[in-house]
């Protein structure tokens, strides 16, 4: 039987039938809990590309990412270091674009057996999730594009298997704000990105109005929203 995994805060693991119905499986890995030395990108949220974090003399977490293109990601990561019980992520664009997972990509296109992929998010949430969560909301377009059924048949299961909270919302038409993070409800992190999915920058707002509109907008599209395994076996019984 299927273990339950849309509860937050309980770990989850995802059995082949969620996956495909074969055994092609695509689980969290077993160990000990990482010292969060490295995170992904995308917002340092991906598993494929990863940005080191260290602690200075100050015991504080600093980044070391490569390329910033404008954006200043030690605003997110010490943001995502330093929350104390919630970290709400909604992403709304239907491409993003990362050279790390491009290879990933061609692999899906080409029928390949699911890939096993970088663990540095799925371990940094695992580590942090006690008592604090990682919620995602993810808005799709149907039909769905190629590219956001890779994402979330490859790219997000390790991710829900180690404890993040991911949910899928299908929409009619584009969110009309950027992407963003928002940390105890009261840290809000937009994302800018490019016409073609690629990260410009980060933009810190502190307003408390714009605060509490992207909290309400959240909230709205995660009211109803399925879990990430429900909407992957529509996908598989031929609904997506």
């Amino acid at each position: 039987m299927q273990d339950r995994i849309d509860r937050p805060g309980v770990t989850r693991v995802l059995d082949e039938r969620v996956l495909d119905g074969d055994p092609r499986r695509l689980v969290a890995p077993r160990g000990t809990p990482p010292t969060c030395e490295a995170l992904p990108d995308r917002a340092i949220d991906r598993p494929s590309t990863v940005a080191s974090v260290h602690s200075g003399a100050s015991g504080a977490p600093s980044a070391r990412i490569g390329p910033a293109r404008g954006g200043n990601m030690k605003d997110l990561t010490q943001m995502l270091n330093t929350f104390h019980s919630e970290a709400l992520r909604l992403e709304a664009l239907q491409l993003y674009s990362e050279a790390s997972e491009r290879h990933l990509f061609e692999l899906y296109l080409a029928g390949e057996p699911v890939r096993p992929v970088s663990n540095e998010w799925p371990e940094f949430v695992r580590s942090k999730k006690f008592g604090r969560q990682f919620q995602r909301v993810r808005l799709v377009t149907e039909p769905l594009s190629k590219y956001t059924r890779f994402e979330l048949e490859w790219l997000y299961p390790p991710n829900y298997g180690a404890g993040e909270d991911i949910r899928v919302r299908t929409v009619d038409a584009p969110y009309d704000g950027p992407d963003f993070w928002l940390f105890d409800r009261e840290a809000l992190l937009r994302l800018h990105y490019d016409d073609e999915g690629a990260l410009l920058e980060t933009e810190r707002v502190t307003d408390r109005k714009e605060v509490e509109a992207a909290l309400k907008d959240y909230e709205q599209y995660a009211l109803e929203a399925v879990p990430l395994t429900e909407y992957l076996m529509q996908m598989r019984n031929g609904q997506k």
